[in-house]
């Protein structure tokens, strides 16, 4: 593993698993250079929950649901919620409604 060497379980771990990608803010820890010979791809969480709307928006939008009233909040509260992480999300999953 020639990524960050704190890092280098992270991707060591994704490799052992055959994971197409690792799901991390600290994207400047693997390198494409490192991630090269595995074909791992490294995906920010908004990057990884904009993908998974474009798969099945109907999909993201149940789960989404559930984890609101599961922590006893309106729907829009918990998507607002997620700007935090997942910047693009809100618009998405609300301007498409």
């Amino acid at each position: 593993m020639t990524n960050e060497a704190k890092d280098r379980h992270v991707l060591a771990a994704a490799v052992r698993a055959g994971a197409h990608a690792i799901l991390t803010e600290n994207v400047k820890h693997f390198p494409a250079e490192s991630r090269a010979p595995y074909s791992i791809d490294v995906l920010t969480p908004d990057q990884f929950l904009a993908h998974q709307f474009h798969l099945n928006r109907e999909l993201l939008e149940e789960k989404l649901r559930g984890q609101a009233k599961a922590r006893g909040v309106p729907y829009e509260d918990l998507v607002h919620r997620l700007v935090k992480w997942a910047p693009s999300l809100p618009k998405l999953l609300l301007e498409s409604a």
